[in-house]
Parts: structure tokens; C-alpha cells; sequence
């Protein structure tokens, strides 16, 4: 019953989702919009999400896998609006409950400013390191971008190396390169 009334509550709202089968796992995967050619993955526990992660679908499309035994319709329905608006091409106008309390104050400050970055728009490590006011932790930066379990959510994708370079991501170069292009910004390889 669960299931079938949390079908029409994402229906109703948002009338463009399609589900799409998945008879080997638990998971249930709606098929968010065409582009960009990613399946995020969620995980939620007391309300929060305690997990994202990104990956390159099997299937062409903007993809969600969640467990519904985990993640509640309350959840799930902020979690479509904010990815259809991405997937549109808007700013989410708001953030979405995400349990950071066993990061450093540090690492928060930098999540903090990378969800401050419009999108379409990039900083780079050392803009960061500035904006938390350590000039010198561009590395330290880095590493706070690295350990990000909400890869879109908090954007550390539009974060690039001193002059324009891809830099690295957690989730693999290449789901990098396909978000930064969805975005229409422009980055330089690794030289």
C-alpha cells in the first residue's frame, strides 16, 4: 500500500517521473528527465539522507535509485523537486536535510560554500580555501570535497583546479565531465 500511494503522491507531482523496473534489487529507480546521463543513488535514515552517490546508468537518463523502505514519501518528494529543478537547469531555491554531524567544522564551512555556488558557475580550491577564510588550505579544500557524501546536492563537481582544470572527483572523471557539460561550463584537461 506504501508503495502504490507513494506512485501517485511522485505522480501528482510531478507528472514527467516515470518508474522503471528493477526486479533484481529492492531499489525502486524513477527516470527523473533525459539529461544528464546519471543514476544517483540515495540512502536516508531518521528523516536525512546519510548517502548519495553517483554513477553512469545502464540506461540513457537522469535516473533516482532509493530504497522505499528507508527513505519516506516526506523525503523522497523534496528529493524529486530539487533534482527535476536541476535537471531544468535552476537552483534549488532550497536545501535538503543532510546528516553532516560526524564532519569537522572545517568540512562543513566547505560544504557550506559549495552549496553557495550557483549553477553553471565554478570556484576553485583556493577560492574556497579563501572563503573559509584559510588561504593556505587549498589541498585541505580538496580533501573536504573528496570526502563529500552528497556529490550534487553539495556541488563539489563545479569545483576546478587553478586555471580551469577538471581537478578530481570522487564519483570518477568522466560523471564529472557530464555534469560540468549539462552545466555548459567549460574546464581543461589535466595537463
Amino acid at each position: 500500500m506504501l508503495l502504490f500511494s507513494l506512485r501517485v503522491f511522485a505522480f501528482n507531482l510531478h507528472p514527467q517521473v516515470q518508474w522503471l523496473k528493477n526486479p533484481c534489487t529492492p531499489m525502486k529507480i524513477l527516470l527523473i528527465s533525459r539529461q544528464p546521463s546519471i543514476l544517483i543513488s540515495v540512502e536516508a535514515a531518521d528523516g536525512s539522507l546519510v548517502q548519495t552517490q553517483l554513477s553512469l546508468p545502464e540506461k540513457e537518463g537522469f535516473q533516482l535509485a532509493y530504497d522505499p523502505a528507508t527513505l519516506a514519501p516526506a523525503l523522497l518528494d523534496p528529493i524529486v523537486q530539487w533534482l527535476t529543478l536541476y535537471a531544468k537547469r535552476k537552483n534549488s531555491p532550497f536545501p535538503l536535510p543532510l546528516d553532516t554531524s560526524l564532519n569537522s567544522p572545517f568540512t562543513k564551512q566547505v560544504w557550506k560554500q559549495l552549496q553557495k555556488i550557483p549553477f553553471g558557475q565554478t570556484a576553485s580550491y583556493a577560492d574556497l580555501a579563501v572563503q573559509v577564510k584559510n588561504p593556505k588550505a587549498a589541498r585541505a579544500v580538496g580533501n573536504a570535497c573528496g570526502a563529500n557524501p552528497f556529490p550534487l546536492f553539495i556541488p563539489c563537481h563545479r569545483v576546478l583546479a587553478t586555471g580551469g582544470k577538471l581537478g578530481g572527483f570522487s564519483c570518477g572523471i568522466e560523471i564529472k565531465k557530464r555534469l560540468l557539460a549539462f552545466e555548459e561550463i567549460p574546464y581543461t584537461e589535466k595537463s
